[in-house]
């Protein structure tokens, strides 16, 4: 969902998570018997890749212009 053909891209963040969550969620349901743990962990490291590498090609490499360090 992160890699689509240009036409189907979103747009927004908030809009690929949102559809992601379902999907993510129905996974988890799936598989959580038994010991997925690690697998999980896993899974959520490769999805915040996904959404950070979504993120620059959106935003270009400085992902916090503009916010003013505290």
């Amino acid at each position: 969902m992160t890699d689509r053909p240009q036409p189907q891209r979103v747009k927004d963040i908030r809009v690929l998570i949102r559809d992601l969550n379902p999907i993510l969620r129905g996974w988890g349901n799936y598989f959580r018997t038994g010991n997925a743990t690690i697998k999980f962990i896993h899974i959520d490291r490769y999805v915040r890749r996904r959404l950070v590498r979504f993120l620059i090609r959106r935003h270009g490499r400085n992902l916090h212009a503009g916010r003013v360090k505290q």
